[in-house]
Order: C-alpha cells, then structure tokens, then sequence
C-alpha cells in the first residue's frame, strides 16, 4: 500500500495473518523490547503550505495503535538490519541495531551502532577514535557475555565492545576458521 507494508502476525510460524491493530505505512519493523515492538512509519505532517507531507518517524506499539517518536535521520540502518536486546547495568531493557544505510556517503568508513531504551530516543553511537568499528557489508551484532560483538558479510573478524561505541578486534576466543 503507496510503497509501504503491511504487518502480518504468527502464532506459529507457519501460518500468518493480516494485523490490522498495526495499521499501514509501516516502513520496517525494528525489534520488540519488553512487551513493546519499535519500527518506523510513515506520518503525514503539515508543512506549513497548506498541505502534507509523508516523514519517516520512529513508532512503538504494543498493539494498541502506534506512538509517534522522533523524525528518522538518513543515516539509520534500514537494510540488513541486525539487532541485540539486553539490560543495561542497571537493568533497563535496550536494543541495539546495525545494519547497512540507504545511501552511504564515500566518508562512511564505520559500522555505526543505534541504541534505544524504553522511552527514550534513538541514538547514534559514535565516537571521533581509532576504535571505530571498521565499515562492514551486512554487520550483525549480539551482546554476549556483558558485551557485543559484531561481523560482517565477509566473516573475517569478530569486533568487540562493551559500549557498542569503541570497538576492538577480537584476537582470541571468538574467531572464525582459517578460509582456504
């Protein structure tokens, strides 16, 4: 419906249905945190010329409706998204999200991780180091073990970090076979 999807429900797996409580013009969805599921949506909004214009805007649900968030900048994933929930120190649930940008720029030389908790916003986490996490096709992330670890398409090297923001590769323990 105009370019955008429709979410589908599963008990099972197997068979799927149309979830109408999710509405249209879902761009994608993100990952569930608690009893809540985050994505983006497009949002008709007033621009100030007597008319409408469709924003991408982040949302949650817990399938009552959606929540309107903040406007998606250009620089979030949107393909390939791979995405990690946890509990943060104190025990608040988080997500973390990678994935590949719509149209990067010849500068982009990092894999950049977005993080959200409840209620709050999306945010890039960046960093202006050496310990960037080096610009990766089709990064997936998880968090293990108090920390996250990140590959790419390529399964040359695990990254690591504790923060999701300074990245290190790993040299022991978490490593791919030799490729002939």
């Amino acid at each position: 419906v105009n370019g955008y999807s429709k979410v589908y429900s599963s008990s099972d797996g197997i068979s799927w249905t149309d979830a109408p409580a999710f509405g249209e013009d879902v761009v994608m969805l993100i990952a569930p945190i608690n009893n809540i599921l985050t994505g983006i949506k497009t949002v008709k909004e007033e621009n100030g010329q007597n008319g409408t214009t469709d924003v991408e805007r982040f949302c949650t649900t817990d399938g009552n409706g959606w929540e309107v968030e903040g406007i998606v900048p250009q620089n979030f994933p949107r393909n390939n998204i791979s995405a990690t929930t946890f509990n943060n120190i104190i025990g608040v649930a988080n997500i973390m999200v990678v994935g590949n940008i719509v149209d990067p720029t010849k500068n982009d030389t990092a894999t950049v991780a977005w993080g959200y908790m409840e209620g709050q916003k999306w945010v890039a986490l960046t960093t202006e180091s050496s310990y960037t996490c080096p610009k990766l096709q089709d990064p997936s992330i998880m968090h293990y073990g108090d920390a996250f670890y990140i590959f790419g398409k390529d399964f040359k090297t695990f990254y690591k970090s504790a923060d999701g923001i300074v990245w290190n590769a790993v040299e022991s323990r978490f490593m791919f076979p030799e490729q002939d």
